[in-house]
C-alpha cells in the first residue's frame, strides 16, 4: 500500500509529497503552530525495523537525522518547539525493550 499524506491549510485538506521511503509505517503524529513530528519504522519483519521520524516544517516533510536504533516508535509528544519526547520498541537479541527518544530543539538522542 502507498502512503497519503494531506495537510490542512485553514479552509481544507491539500495533497503533500511525502518523503520517498521503502517499507515504512508510521504510528503516531504531533503537531503545533511551527511544525509537525511523526513517528514510525522503516524496514521488514524479516530484516528488522529501525525507528523513523518525520519533520513537517510547514512546507514540506523530511525524514529527520537521529541515532539508527533497531526497533519501532509508536507515539510523540511535544510540550514546545525544543522538547518533544518519542516511545516505542527496541528489538535487541529477540527481546522488545522500551526505547525513549528526546528532541532537544537541535537534535534527536536516544535516552
Amino acid at each position: 500500500s502507498r502512503s497519503i499524506f494531506v495537510h490542512w491549510n485553514g479552509r481544507h485538506w491539500a495533497s503533500v509529497k511525502p518523503p520517498k521511503l521503502k517499507d515504512s509505517a508510521l504510528y503516531g503524529i504531533n503537531c503545533s503552530s511551527t511544525g509537525c513530528w511523526a513517528v514510525g519504522d522503516v524496514g521488514t519483519f524479516y530484516r528488522g525495523t529501525h525507528s523513523l521520524v518525520l519533520h513537517w516544517n510547514g512546507s514540506q516533510w523530511s525524514r529527520a537525522t537521529r541515532p539508527s536504533r533497531k526497533g519501532s516508535l509508536f507515539d510523540v509528544s511535544c510540550s514546545s518547539d525544543k522538547y518533544c519526547g518519542a516511545v516505542g520498541t527496541l528489538d535487541s537479541n529477540s527481546t522488545s525493550l522500551n526505547l525513549v527518544e528526546n528532541w532537544n530543539g537541535s537534535a534527536w538522542s536516544s535516552l
